[in-house]
């Protein structure tokens, strides 16, 4: 009887200290860029008249391990549930679990910190250090000093990271390697194309049109440090805006703002929810066969979040949308007996992950206004009638 060889490229293993094992059934690897960890499930099945072999025994809740695709690592982390079962004919096992830096999530602020005058990339650091997660940055991060900021113990560390992170327009997200990423803008590395038609590469494509989350104006509202020019009143009740946004009828968000910060921090948290809100006007979701890809610069390598790819799917998308360029916001890497070794990317406009790629033809990011009023009274707007 001939061997069957298996396709290393194709070959998923979970490494730990003294065990890696690959005989998995079904395979799911999830990267997140916008997420602040990647996820990971894995099962497989026995006869049930076969002793119970080290894959079942030696893996537990709690481990560290890593995940490696055709070679190539994609998850440092952590598995968070193990689950068995068995009947008389087959004994089975499935893993699940998350990168490493879920560690941050999952945790509350242990120690008080005084963070007054200090960047989001100090203060990052400090708090996911708290529970043995680094923090890389990637492009360019804003680190402008907040004037006056602290931190409690008891306080979700995530949540209190992402707030900082939306006051100077950074993503807060995770990679494969267990960090949290900082991310600010850059130019988005390229990727292959993304072909729809009898001789492309996607095998299914799912397009999603919709204005459902973005509005006619955006505003921030909050408090600054006082100074000579701006006290009392004025520095505890502004208010940043208007950002025009992309919906033709009358609609308008309104940001909180929980930190203390400077006028110009407040406009920032006002433009990165115009950003977040309206570049969701575009999704495409496509899959491709295999895990890696197998053209231009990155051949043999794994599809990348956060990577550039440009789509040619003429009956899905408008004319002006067709062969743009489109990030990659979640890559999920798939296999089981039924569908094989599969990609699916989800993909979004650049300058919703903070890539710098503005294209002629497709919505673009709201411009900014100067103004910020002082006392809490809303600054004058031209809203579409219905």
């Amino acid at each position: 009887m001939a061997t069957v060889v298996p396709n290393l490229d194709e070959v998923a293993v979970i490494q730990t200290n003294n065990l890696a094992y690959q005989d998995w059934e079904t395979v799911m690897v999830q990267h997140r860029w916008m997420e602040p960890f990647p996820l990971f499930e894995f099962s497989a099945t026995e006869p049930g008249i076969e002793p119970k072999t080290v894959s079942q025994i030696l893996f537990n809740v709690g481990q560290r391990v890593k995940i490696m695709l055709g070679g190539i690592q994609a998850i440092d982390g952590v598995i968070t549930i193990r689950q068995s079962a068995e009947d008389k004919e087959r004994h089975g096992l499935q893993l699940i679990g998350k990168g490493y830096s879920w560690q941050t999530v999952k945790s509350s602020i242990r120690e008080p910190h005084d963070f007054s005058g200090q960047g989001i990339i100090e203060i990052a650091r400090t708090i996911a250090g708290e529970v043995g997660v680094n923090v890389k940055t990637y492009g360019n991060v804003d680190d402008s000093p907040f004037p006056t900021d602290a931190a409690s113990p008891g306080e979700p560390a995530f949540d209190f990271l992402d707030i900082r992170c939306r006051q100077r327009g950074v993503i807060l997200g995770s990679d494969e390697f267990g960090n949290l990423l900082l991310i600010g803008t850059h130019t988005p590395e390229p990727g292959g194309d993304l072909i729809n038609d009898k001789n492309g590469n996607i095998e299914r494509i799912n397009v999603i049109i919709s204005n459902e989350t973005v509005f006619a104006n955006y505003f921030a509202t909050g408090q600054v440090a006082g100074n000579d020019q701006v006290n009392g009143e004025a520095a505890a009740q502004m208010v940043a805006g208007p950002i025009g946004g992309s919906d033709p009828n009358p609609s308008n968000l309104v940001a909180q703002s929980e930190v203390t910060d400077t006028a110009s921090g407040l406009q920032k948290r006002a433009a990165t929810e115009a950003q977040f809100h309206d570049a969701t006007q575009v999704r495409i979701t496509c899959s491709v066969q295999g895990w890696k890809q197998k053209q231009g610069d990155s051949k043999g390598d794994l599809w990348r979040v956060g990577h550039g790819y440009r789509v040619f799917a003429p009956e899905h998308l408008p004319v002006p949308w067709n062969g743009m360029v489109y990030s990659a916001q979640t890559v999920t890497f798939q296999q089981d007996d039924e569908n094989g070794t599969i990609t699916t990317l989800e993909l979004v406009l650049p300058w919703l992950l903070n890539g710098n790629l503005f294209q002629v033809g497709l919505p673009t990011l709201p411009s900014p206004s100067d103004t910020v009023t002082f006392g809490g009274s809303y600054p004058p707007i031209q809203s579409p009638q219905p």
